[in-house]
């Protein structure tokens, strides 16, 4: 049996990860069902992206939260 694991590199940050959820979200329409981008890089754009809107309104955060 071969204990190779399957490496997929992130196109943002260039490392070479295990493919498997703990390194990639899921994505269906990815030829290999997982996202181009490692899950650190998306949280770092997720980050910068709420930081950009939020300067972008004036430091009003919007709330998500269904009541």
């Amino acid at each position: 049996m071969n204990n190779m694991a399957v490496m997929k590199t992130c196109k943002k940050c260039g490392r070479s990860l295990p493919l498997n959820k703990k390194y990639f979200n899921q994505n269906e329409t990815s030829k290999d069902g997982y996202q181009s981008y490692c899950r650190a890089c998306q949280k770092k754009q997720g980050v910068a992206d709420a930081l950009k809107q939020m300067r972008r309104s004036g430091g009003k955060v919007r709330n998500s939260k269904k009541v």
